[in-house]
Order: C-alpha cells, then sequence, then structure tokens
C-alpha cells in the first residue's frame, strides 16, 4: 500500500531532467572498513538543497542503496535526521504526515522510499541544505572493504521555494519516465481512499 501511493506520487509531475547541484551521500563514506566488526551504522543523506541560486525541497524520494552482501547483511533502518529530526514529517506533531518502506528481499540491493504530505511552505521552513534521509544498520558478515553505492533508478521528488508550486522532477543523472499526471493521480486517490477505509 504505501509503496503504490509513493510510485504515484512520484509518477505524478516527473519529468526528464538534468542532475543538478544536489547529491546523495553515505557517511560514513564508501567503501566501509568492517575489519572493526559489526553492526555499523551508515547515515544516508542528502546535500546541496540551497544551491544554482534556488533553494529546493525533498517531498518524497524512492532510492535503491546497493552494498556488497558478501561483507554486510542489512538488519534495520531509522528513516529521519538523528539530530534534526523527520524532514519530511511535522516536527510538532510526528508520525501523521509521512510515510515510509524499505525493502531487502534482493541480495546487495536496500530500497528506501519516502512520501511526505506536507506542503511546500512547510517543507521550506525546515528542511535546510542537508540532513539525513535514514540510518541504515548492518550486521558484519566477513572483514574486507564493502563498497556502498545508489542505483541507477534512484527519483527524489524535489520543488522549488517560491516557483508556483512547478512540478515535482527527478534529481538524478539518470532520465525518469516522461510525466503520466492522469495514472499516478488516479492511483494516489485509490490507494488513499483506501487506506482511509472509504466506501468504494
Amino acid at each position: 500500500m504505501k509503496r503504490l501511493l509513493l510510485t504515484a506520487f512520484l509518477m505524478i509531475g516527473f519529468a526528464s531532467a538534468p542532475a543538478g547541484a544536489i547529491m546523495l551521500t553515505f557517511d560514513p563514506a564508501s567503501p566501509i572498513d568492517t575489519s572493526g566488526g559489526g553492526p555499523i551504522d551508515v547515515a544516508v543523506g542528502i546535500t546541496g538543497l540551497e544551491s544554482d541560486g534556488f533553494d529546493e525541497i525533498v517531498a518524497a524520494f524512492d532510492i535503491d542503496v546497493l552494498y556488497d552482501s558478501s561483507l554486510l547483511d542489512p538488519t534495520s533502518v531509522a528513516f529521519g535526521d538523528p539530530l534534526l529530526g523527520d524532514m519530511l514529517d511535522d516536527l510538532f506533531f510526528p508520525g501523521f504526515f509521512s510515510l515510509y518502506s524499505d525493502d531487502t528481499s534482493t541480495a546487495g540491493v536496500w530500497n528506501l522510499a519516502g512520501l511526505s504530505f506536507l506542503s511546500d511552505a512547510d517543507l521550506a521552513f525546515q528542511q535546510g541544505d542537508s540532513f539525513v534521509l535514514a540510518v541504515l544498520t548492518f550486521d558484519v558478515l566477513n572483514e574486507g572493504f564493502a563498497a556502498l553505492d545508489f542505483g541507477l533508478d534512484l527519483a527524489l521528488g524535489k520543488d522549488v521555494k517560491g516557483r508556483n508550486n512547478d512540478p515535482i522532477l527527478p534529481v538524478s543523472e539518470v532520465p525518469e519516465p516522461g510525466t503520466l499526471l492522469l495514472m499516478g493521480a488516479g492511483m494516489l486517490l485509490l490507494g488513499l481512499r483506501r487506506r482511509l477505509g472509504l466506501a468504494v
């Protein structure tokens, strides 16, 4: 259900666009030395939101984190910034305005997805240039240097502050599919109706 809502939201307004100065990061940086044992926490962050003369916000994301499954075993994820809080949720009334999901069913791939129901103005108020999207915890299976990377299917939903609610654009060097507004809107409405338990 959450995946359906996230997919629908990301499809609405998505159009091909080149990458900007916005970047996804790992902390600690890849590769990670696993000789010290585990568990190991890795923060997935985003930076560069206040660049190129525009302040931008993140309203949704759907990314694959690629890891070395011979060295690392995914165990848990904590969404949100450990210091700042959940930048996709209301900081005063947390737990009502964001949805998250993760999937580790494919070895070597950890899918992370998040969706905010906050307005652009609220997101703009609390999001700065950079913050942590999620903290991943891995158990160490073997010693070595474990490489981490982002999959080619990553998509970040963003909007530009003060631009009259411009369409959400993907932030990736990989072109995303063209706009599927009607289909995306229909899926979103069906998902919301089902989630709220409204009669069909």
